[in-house]
């Protein structure tokens, strides 16, 4: 009889001790499960000063680790997503630049390749060989600067064309 008793101590004692080492232990695997489904406003709670409540006291310190790592990448999200408007904004006052610009270049630029041209046909049988390189090198370097307007449109658009912005 005193056997079966202390036999049955025995395995009640068996059962608390393991059940206050299994709860705190289930209560952490349950915690950890919410958090990883996305709610980070869980907590284990500490009930011990143990190993298990070290380690709980560890879990709610990463969890809060995790929460302010959350807000700042939130916030650097926030400040790409402005870059990236001010940027748009940006890109759209070049593109209209460029072409108000060549738009703006190319008329006195035909204006002078115009007077040029009109001086080669009606007076190139007039003009000293010092008036001839004149005409010519007023008329290439018209042809260059035309060049450079066309180069910086084609610029313009390749840059859009080949770098959109991406996420």
């Amino acid at each position: 009889k005193i056997s079966f008793v202390i036999l049955t101590l025995v395995v009640f004692t068996a059962i608390l001790i393991a059940r206050s080492i299994s709860r705190p232990i289930k209560a952490l695997t349950e915690t950890s499960k919410t958090i990883s489904a996305g709610n980070l406003s869980a907590r284990v709670k500490i009930e011990t000063e143990d190993e298990i409540g070290e380690l709980a006291q560890f879990f709610n310190q990463m969890t809060d680790s995790l929460i302010e790592a959350k807000v700042n990448v939130e916030q650097k999200k926030a400040e790409v997503e402005e870059q990236k408007k001010l940027l748009e904004e940006v890109n759209k006052e070049l593109d209209s630049f460029v072409y108000t610009v060549s738009h703006d270049l190319r008329a006195p630029l035909r204006g002078i390749d115009g007077f040029a041209t009109f001086l080669e046909q009606d007076y190139m049988d007039k003009l000293d060989d010092m008036g001839k390189d004149h005409l010519r090198r007023i008329r290439a370097g018209a042809s260059r600067m035309q060049k450079l307007i066309d180069d910086l449109l084609t610029l313009s658009r390749i840059s859009r064309i080949k770098n959109p912005y991406e996420d």
